[in-house]
């Protein structure tokens, strides 16, 4: 899913549109690095595209769930969430 969701904002919306956006959120709790990192990849390829996009992420409580992550003990899995973050923060108010 990751990689199906680096592309432009088309693609973006078939990967919102498919409601796992909630389900990829959860995922951010799971303990294996490779189901971690490819869904907190795949929330941060989201919230490169528009606005409304992001604010998906944003509603589905992803948040919380990228804070957290900011302490986590593998430093990939950390600047995964920087990235994610400085992608939220690069939008509008």
């Amino acid at each position: 899913m990751s990689y199906l969701s680096d592309g432009d904002n088309d693609r973006i919306d078939l990967i919102i549109n498919t409601g796992v956006i909630p389900k990829l959120i959860e995922l951010l709790e799971h303990p294996y690095i490779s189901i971690l990192i490819p869904c907190l990849r795949t929330l941060g390829n989201i919230v490169t595209g528009e606005d409304r996009q992001t604010n998906e992420v944003l509603k589905a409580g992803a948040l919380v769930k990228f804070f957290a992550l900011l302490k986590h003990d593998k430093r990939s899995v950390r600047r995964e969430t920087c990235w994610s973050l400085s992608n939220i923060t690069a939008g509008n108010a």
